[in-house]
């Protein structure tokens, strides 16, 4: 279970680095500013990659419970 675990977490981080980076990509273009565009950054790297995403594990842990193995 551990294994999946660490296996899952990378596939997040993975998955969450692309994702930001749209997002970044996204509100540049939109013509934000640089001081705004680094406020952003910092706000979703301090909520998604710190307490949020041990509650989005959780959240995803608990569905592959109820849902059985494979």
């Amino acid at each position: 279970m551990l294994t999946n675990k660490v296996s899952c977490r990378a596939r997040f981080e993975g998955a969450w680095k692309v994702i930001k980076q749209v997002l970044l990509d996204y509100i540049t273009g939109e013509g934000m500013p640089k001081d705004a565009i680094e406020l952003y950054e910092r706000n979703i790297d301090y909520n998604i990659s710190g307490g949020k995403l041990n509650r989005s594990m959780s959240v995803v842990d608990t569905a592959e419970i109820v849902k059985g193995p494979r």
